[in-house]
């Protein structure tokens, strides 16, 4: 009987499988002076580096004496048509002295993958992401987020991954 299962088999499920592979990693984020995001930063932007950084698998920031951030690095695979951009973006309880804005995205070459407002004061949340390419980037295309919240608060995003079918 059980010839009869592999007749059947049309496709090799491990073919059908998808896999992924790391598209930014947490310790390999740099500064970036120019966000591409429309936002206009403030001219006093500043993000000493005790502020933000590797933490626990993720790129945390510290959003008190941060409240603007960009960085950057290189793509470390290529993306194709039809690849997912998966990554998981969270922040604890968010608090200001007034009510405000935060914004968070993550973006690849000149195109924004993702992005979320969210109103502060917030409690928790975490915001899974997961989105279909719809065109070709090489490996070393900049990869990016960006963050600008105002209050002490603190974000984090863990690694970028390509995932392919």
């Amino acid at each position: 009987m059980w010839w009869a299962l592999l007749a059947c088999a049309d496709e090799d499920p491990v073919s059908l499988a998808p896999s992924a592979a790391a598209l930014a990693a947490p310790e390999d984020w740099a500064p970036v002076a120019d966000d591409p995001l429309p936002d206009a930063p403030p001219a006093d932007r500043d993000c000493p580096a005790a502020t933000w950084g590797p933490e626990a698998g993720a790129l945390e920031v510290q959003t008190g004496a941060c409240a603007w951030f960009a960085a950057a690095q290189p793509a470390k695979v290529a993306l194709h048509v039809g690849d997912t951009v998966e990554a998981t973006v969270w922040h604890g309880d968010l608090d200001a002295a007034a009510p405000g804005e935060g914004h968070v995205a993550l973006w690849v070459g000149d195109a924004v993958l993702w992005e979320t407002w969210v109103p502060i004061p917030h409690d928790a949340a975490v915001y899974p992401v997961s989105v279909t390419v719809d065109r070709d980037w090489p490996a070393g295309t900049p990869v990016g987020v960006h963050l600008h919240n105002h209050g002490f608060n603190s974000w984090s995003v863990d690694a970028v991954w390509r995932v392919t079918q």
